[in-house]
């Protein structure tokens, strides 16, 4: 009874750790691979850089640009718990790169062309104008959530706690100012959209409302699946830890019943060897 007390503990235990995992693993959609701290890190750079030169489509290399900035968080968040100050600036300053090839690429995005290509600029800079909002926003939060709980270990001192404020409002305000270039991106490309075809303003804005809407909804459904996907894979987990413990448990009670029949042979033998020397000895008399 007590195995299998201590088995269904472990389980509850094993089923509430993968939750927590998950659950503060939400925030970024990329984890950090290879940290300043590694002697790799020079070529993990090198290789997404390559990868970034090989990507001819502007807006392709802008987005792939903005998921390696996502990395780059991650591992500044990672540096800023494990590493030293030096990999923190150094995750920091991989950051920046990223954001700066996202931003030339957006750069290069071609803006002429007649009224099908005007309106492609159009819903293009929405886009880029809805994956950069969400990293700034992931940002915020990353800034607020890792400064919180290293307050409240108090493991730093201030002037620790300090620089990385620093470090994290200095990547704060990249992606903010990313941010208001995509704004006035968009903005060219709506008036570039209105000479190109002749529309009023209000036809303009009317067009540009019903693009940010089909953008959002793909967000939308974008998330959505991330949701589904996280909570699978917690689910999973929770199912994995369920059935290691019924199989525990039900291998501890297969042992208890053979146990139990063993002894029951053991007192059967004894009983019949018992009855047997008392016949003999009847027998004998």
């Amino acid at each position: 009874m007590k195995n299998i007390l201590a088995l269904t503990l472990i389980a509850v235990l094993l089923m509430a750790v993968p939750v927590y995992a998950e659950a503060d693993a939400t925030v970024l959609d990329e984890s950090a691979g290879i940290t300043p701290d590694s002697p790799l890190y020079g070529l993990d750079k090198a290789l997404d850089k390559l990868s970034l030169r090989l990507t001819f489509n502007e807006q392709k290399r802008a987005e792939k640009a903005l998921k390696i900035a996502e990395e780059r968080l991650a591992e500044t968040e990672e540096m800023a718990v494990e590493g030293t100050q030096e990999d923190v600036q150094a995750a920091e300053e991989a950051h920046e790169e990223a954001i700066a090839e996202a931003e030339d690429a957006m750069n290069n995005i071609d803006m002429d062309g007649g009224e099908e290509e005007s309106a492609e600029a159009v819903e293009t800079m929405t886009e880029l104008e809805a994956q950069i909002q969400t990293h700034a926003q992931k940002v915020v939060a990353v800034k607020e959530g890792i400064l919180t709980r290293l307050r409240a270990e108090g493991n730093m001192s201030e002037e620790q706690l300090a620089h990385l404020e620093g470090v994290f409002a200095k990547i704060e305000t990249k992606a903010q100012e990313m941010e208001g270039k995509v704004a006035e991106k968009k903005e060219n490309a709506k008036t570039n959209y209105k000479v190109r075809t002749g529309k009023t303003d209000a036809e303009v804005e009317e067009f540009a409302n019903q693009v940010q809407e089909e953008v959002q909804n793909r967000v939308n459904r974008s998330d959505e699946g991330t949701q589904t996907e996280e909570k699978n894979k917690v689910m999973s987990g929770q199912d994995d830890s369920e059935d290691e413990a019924t199989d525990s448990s039900e291998d501890g009670e297969m042992e208890a019943t053979a146990g139990s029949a063993g002894a029951g042979e053991g007192e059967s033998t004894g009983t019949q060897g018992t009855g047997s020397g008392k016949q003999a000895g009847q027998t004998s008399e």
